[in-house]
C-alpha cells in the first residue's frame, strides 16, 4: 500500500507540470520577427523570387499585361483583360468588321481609355519602365482592386483589377457597368 501511496501523492505534481509546460509552449512570445523586406539577409534567400515578396497577383497581371501588349501577344492581352474590356473590344471589332485580336493587333480600340490614359494599349505598349502597384493597402480577400500605373516618364494612370474567372483581369475601362446598368 505504500508503494501506491507514493505513486498518487505525485499525480497533481505531474498534472501541473505538463499543464506549466503546454501553456508556456503555446503563450505569446515577445521576440520580434522581420518583416518583408526589413531583413535584407532574409530576402536574399528567394533569390530570383524576391519580387513575388513585393508583389500581388492584381500587379503581376498588370506586369503580364503589359509585357504581353509589348510583346504583340494579342492573345495573351484578350486573355488578361476584364470582362467590360473584352465586351468593349468585340464591339468595336464587329463595328470595324474585325476580330478582336486583329482589332487588338493595331493597338488602338475605340473604348478603351483611362484616366490619365486616353489609348491605354498604345501606351502599354511603349518599352519604357512599367510600374504597377495597389492604391490602397494589400487586402488578401480582396476581389477587385484599383491599380496605380506608370509608364516611363508618362504621368501615373488608375486602371481597376478584379478577380474573374480564377484569374486576375485588368480593366482598361474608366467606368464598368454594374449590375443595374449604371456606371460605378
Amino acid at each position: 500500500m505504500g508503494f501506491v501511496r507514493f505513486r498518487w501523492s505525485f499525480f497533481p505534481v505531474v498534472v501541473s507540470l505538463v499543464v506549466a509546460i503546454t501553456f508556456t509552449a503555446c503563450s505569446f512570445s515577445t521576440q520580434l520577427m522581420p518583416l518583408t523586406g526589413e531583413d535584407d539577409a532574409s530576402a536574399q534567400l528567394s533569390g530570383p523570387r524576391i519580387e513575388w515578396l513585393e508583389k500581388t497577383g492584381a500587379t503581376m497581371a498588370a506586369h503580364c499585361l503589359h509585357a504581353a501588349v509589348r510583346s504583340g501577344e494579342v492573345g495573351a492581352v484578350f486573355d488578361l483583360l476584364g470582362p467590360s474590356s473584352r465586351a468593349i473590344v468585340n464591339a468595336a471589332a464587329g463595328k470595324a468588321g474585325k476580330t478582336a485580336a486583329e482589332l487588338l493587333k493595331t493597338g488602338e480600340v475605340q473604348g478603351l481609355s483611362l484616366r490619365g490614359a486616353s489609348n491605354p494599349l498604345q501606351l502599354l505598349a511603349s518599352d519604357a519602365l512599367f510600374s504597377a502597384r495597389e492604391a490602397s493597402d494589400f487586402n488578401p480577400s480582396a476581389r477587385k482592386v484599383k491599380l496605380i500605373l506608370r509608364v516611363g516618364e508618362q504621368p501615373e494612370f488608375e486602371a481597376m483589377a478584379l478577380f474573374a474567372d480564377d484569374s486576375w483581369r485588368i480593366e482598361l475601362v474608366e467606368q464598368m457597368p454594374t449590375e443595374s446598368g449604371t456606371g460605378g
